[in-house]
């Protein structure tokens, strides 16, 4: 019997997904809810745990990946609306069995839990066209000041520290940051709020992995 866990945020998606799996004789669902590290708590692990890009206010990142894929025998099979190739490659990089896009049919997304379980690296047709994509999403140019901030800031950093650490006046700070967000509004990018530009800059690859978002209401 698979084990599967699923993680999404929607839960029409999220009981949609597990009424599809717990039809199939050879599946059963063990864990469903929105917070892969609640996912991480189960005991015995999973042997597929389904996880969704986009948890609301959060991205899951590669490194949501790695520590799932130390519990031991597991894999994970990304959920997404996918647009971006530089993120889908980060994933499957982090040791992802699979990416599922969430356009594509049940019965794609069961031959997938199928296929990781036999040990194969599964991609959705669609998601693998978009993979195939020779550009991602436009970026925007930022001075090295600019992405000196957006480092420290978008990974939660408040804005008086990261003005300190870069020896500005908050001020100065402020204005880097006002450029930053409207160079991204520009090529049609939300980095208005904190966890916008944290999402946007973790699909520019300008965070590390091991990088988590900003608390709410962290200014």
């Amino acid at each position: 019997m698979i084990t599967v866990a699923v993680v999404d945020d929607h839960l029409l998606v999220r009981e949609g997904v597990v009424r599809t799996i717990s039809e199939q004789p050879d599946m059963t669902v063990v864990f469903a809810g929105q917070s892969p590290d609640e996912a991480l708590l189960i005991d015995p692990p999973p042997r597929v745990v389904l996880l969704d890009l986009d948890l609301g206010g959060r991205i899951a990142t590669p490194g949501d990946v790695e520590a799932i894929l130390k519990r031991g025998d597991c894999d994970v099979i990304v959920m997404s609306a996918l647009t971006d190739p530089a993120l889908g490659r980060a994933m499957l990089a982090a040791g992802s069995a699979g990416i599922c896009a969430k356009r594509d049919s049940t019965e794609s997304l069961l031959a997938g839990i199928r296929a990781v379980v036999a040990g194969e690296t599964w991609t959705s047709p669609t998601v693998a066209r978009i993979l195939l994509a020779e550009s991602g999403p436009q970026r925007p140019q930022l001075s090295s000041q600019e992405l000196r901030l957006v480092r420290d800031y978008a990974a939660g950093m408040p804005l008086p520290a990261v003005a300190e650490k870069m020896h500005i006046s908050v001020d100065t700070a402020a204005g880097y940051l006002k450029r930053v967000r409207a160079k991204y509004d520009a090529i049609g990018r939300d980095a208005r709020s904190k966890s916008g530009l944290y999402r946007e800059a973790l699909r520019d690859g300008l965070l590390s992995i091991d990088e988590q978002p900003p608390e709410p209401g962290v200014r």
